[in-house]
């Protein structure tokens, strides 16, 4: 699952940051990975969200299990 937060700053979101649980380790404890994408300043609201990464941008790739 993807776990995607907006970074604001004086009102307006600059950023998006996603975080995605990859599975757990050997030891059962989760695994997870996340990065941040900044926003284009010519970008609207609705192109934002037409445009978002699918599946967090690729953040699920280097996942120590292979899942």
């Amino acid at each position: 699952m993807t776990a995607i937060t907006p970074k604001e700053k004086d009102g307006k979101i600059i950023a998006y940051k996603f975080r995605v649980c990859v599975g757990r380790d050997e030891n059962g404890r989760q695994v997870s990975r996340a990065t941040t994408r900044q926003v284009p300043e010519n970008l609207s609201y609705g192109t934002a969200g037409k445009s978002r990464p699918a599946c967090g941008g690729g953040l699920g790739e280097a996942s120590p299990r292979g899942v």
